[in-house]
């Protein structure tokens, strides 16, 4: 089978659920800036979304 472009990319790219659940997480009823989520996902070792 030879896999495309658009296969592998959907392949390594994060979940868009596993995204949400992650950033809900660490904003915990607290009111945050994107770039804070950020530094605190980076301090988690959690995938950099900016």
């Amino acid at each position: 089978m030879i896999e495309t472009r658009q296969m592998s990319f959907e392949d390594i790219k994060p979940k868009r659920l596993t995204k949400y659940m992650q950033i809900i997480e660490i904003i915990d009823n607290r009111e945050m800036t994107a770039r804070e989520i950020e530094v605190e996902m980076n301090q988690k070792r959690i995938f950099k979304i900016l």
